[in-house]
């Protein structure tokens, strides 16, 4: 399932390098659907296998699909939750098709309204960004820390106090994971606001970058640490 972008903005829809339209393609969509009733899960999980239970660990029963593919979490409240799905139209399915198998327990069981939780997807920029430029000087928009984690986790702002619970995590080739949407409206218009962002710290994939000033100012200073600590033993 994939999100055009240039259903937002025309003039940032196309791929910089090869004018082709810019594709943000889904990589998990998080819904929470709703049942008509409570549910008994210690003696829904005793008549069917499929379920799985341990309140010692998790309050909800896990069940896997492989048609559709998908995990779906049901609590006692009838909340169900769906991950793993990559389309409204699968995870509606899947949904129903919970309900219908409960049905010889709880007659007339059915999915009361279902809503999206959690949409992640990614992206590619067509150029690589300079995550450790872009995280020096933005200090207070971007996080990096390359020793533990290869991205910048990126916060999505709309003006200058309107903070987005999108997140972008940014990876140095260009690629970008978009999570926190609840729609997928909502990740469109956050690669929107931020792709003119990211092209301030652009750098062509391939080329040669200019060498970090901090990074390379900081090497010299170990490098000449060590070479002063080789002098002092020889001098002794």
């Amino acid at each position: 399932m994939a999100l055009e972008l240039s259903d937002y903005w025309p003039a940032l829809g196309q791929d910089a390098t090869t004018q082709r339209p810019r594709v943000a393609y889904c990589a998990n969509e998080v819904f929470v659907g709703v049942l008509n009733r409570a549910l008994d899960l210690p003696r829904l999980v005793c008549r069917y296998p499929w379920l799985e239970f341990d309140p010692r660990t998790f309050a909800a029963a896990k069940c896997h699909f492989e048609d559709p593919r998908m995990t779906l979490l049901i609590f006692d409240t009838g909340r169900v939750v769906a991950v793993g799905g990559t389309s409204a139209y699968a995870t509606r399915y899947a949904l129903t098709k919970l309900a219908w198998l409960l049905r010889n327990d709880y007659p007339g069981l059915s999915l009361r309204e279902v809503g999206m939780q959690n949409f992640t997807c990614t992206v590619d920029l067509g150029f690589a960004v300079d995550v450790r430029r872009c995280a020096r000087e933005r200090p207070g928009k971007c996080e990096t820390l390359l020793e533990l984690f290869p991205g910048m986790h990126v916060r999505v702002y709309y003006g200058e106090n309107k903070v987005s619970t999108v997140r972008h995590i940014v990876f140095e080739e260009g690629n970008i994971v978009v999570t926190g949407a609840h729609t997928r409206e909502e990740a469109g218009e956050s690669l929107v606001v931020a792709i003119p962002f990211y092209h301030e710290f652009r750098v062509e994939r391939g080329g040669s970058r200019k060498p970090d000033p901090g990074v390379r100012a900081a090497v010299d200073k170990a490098v000449q640490k060590e070479v002063n600590a080789i002098l002092r033993k020889f001098r002794r």
